[in-house]
């Protein structure tokens, strides 16, 4: 059976993984919705295979990618959501990543993570996220880009981003960016009871068509020269 393999951030992961946001939405509504990929998988006889990561960094979803490689076949699907560039991971007194998650430049003071866990100071953090808000970082997520798609050749293979300033400064995203941006959040669905801005149901609903209908009129050999 076919699989289909989706990697990125929280904007990717399924509902029911526990959450802050999630717990409030999803008492609010009732249910289990559906993510994107789930919809997807369901219309086209797919296995849905989701390795997302809420809350992470490009870099982490790169290595995710990376692990699975020899697990991919070359008629699978793949759909990669990158995160935000101004987000990095840095080594912590356990010897493992941690993502730090500005969310935008003028929140580098309010990093949310433990100082004393990171072993730096707030001054540090703060330079760091100033030295990433650089069109270079979107150069360096492109050619990461272009080497997924030369690993994959074969693979119909999704890039897009929900951080829509990336792709204004050109990242080599996949849908249009139009689409994105009439994409209802669950702040808009829930008329600001849950003052969050990942997509909602029908935010996801509407996503999973765009991507079916890219994937339905993917033509693997034109699409990548047209990202190289």
């Amino acid at each position: 059976m076919r699989k289909l393999w989706t990697f990125g951030d929280s904007f990717t992961e399924a509902f029911l993984k526990r959450g802050w946001w999630r717990d409030s939405y999803l008492e609010w509504k009732g249910y289990i919705p559906k993510c994107y990929g789930e919809i997807i998988s369901d219309k086209l006889r797919l296995q849905h295979i989701n390795l997302a990561i809420g809350g992470t960094d490009n870099y982490t979803i790169l290595d995710t990618i990376i692990n699975v490689l020899n697990s991919i076949s070359p008629d699978d699907i793949i759909i990669i959501g990158w995160s935000s560039t101004l987000r990095f991971r840095l080594v912590n007194k356990t010897n493992t990543f941690n993502t730090i998650l500005p969310a935008h430049i003028t929140d580098a003071v309010n990093l949310n993570k433990e100082l004393s866990y990171l072993e730096l100071s707030n001054s540090t953090l703060e330079e760091l996220t100033v030295n990433r808000d650089n069109l270079i970082y979107i150069n360096e997520l492109n050619n990461y880009i272009k080497l997924l798609n030369f690993a994959f050749p074969n693979n119909k293979i999704i890039h897009w981003t929900p951080f829509l300033r990336q792709e204004k400064d050109g990242l080599l995203t996949t849908p249009n960016n139009l689409i994105l941006k009439k994409l209802e959040m669950i702040k808009e669905e829930t008329k600001g009871e849950i003052n969050d801005l990942h997509y909602s149901e029908n935010g996801h609903n509407v996503l999973a068509e765009e991507f079916i209908n890219i994937i339905n009129n993917y033509n693997i050999k034109n699409f990548k020269k047209s990202m190289l």
